[in-house]
């Protein structure tokens, strides 16, 4: 049998712009502006994702380590609710950072199966009174 390789994208816009341009210099031009434009516009939205999300969360996150205003479990019965002091992170991704933090805390204590369970749950419940005292 014989296989053929198939078209990559490039290839096939080609071919539909020679249906357009005869000339094939100016199809490869076009293609090229294409490819440029297309990264300018991705790296404009990846530093856009930078400056409103991440760069955020990082803020708060650090802001909040450095002045102790976070929320935490006290004991399996108490837990100290603080709200997001700035919802520009929560308002753009719906999730308060201090969930995220949660998230990470579990992440590191993965490895120990009995911590994970109870953190979970204690986590869990935090989360949720949380996500209710940002609203």
């Amino acid at each position: 049998m014989n296989y053929r390789k198939s078209l990559s994208s490039e290839e096939y816009i080609l071919l539909y712009l020679k249906e357009f341009v005869s000339e094939v210099s100016v199809c490869k031009k076009i293609i090229k502006y294409k490819k440029q434009k297309e990264r300018e516009e991705t790296m404009e939205y990846y530093i856009e994702r930078w400056e409103n999300i991440a760069k955020e969360y990082y803020f708060l996150r650090d802001y909040h380590l450095q002045h102790h205003i976070f929320s935490y479990v006290l004991d399996r019965k108490t837990y100290i609710i603080n709200t997001d002091f700035r919802n520009n992170f929560y308002r753009r991704t719906g999730i308060s950072y201090q969930i995220i933090g949660l998230i990470h805390e579990l992440i590191l204590v993965s490895i120990y199966k009995i911590w994970l369970e109870r953190d979970d749950i204690l986590y869990s419940k935090l989360a949720n009174m949380i996500r209710v005292n940002n609203i």
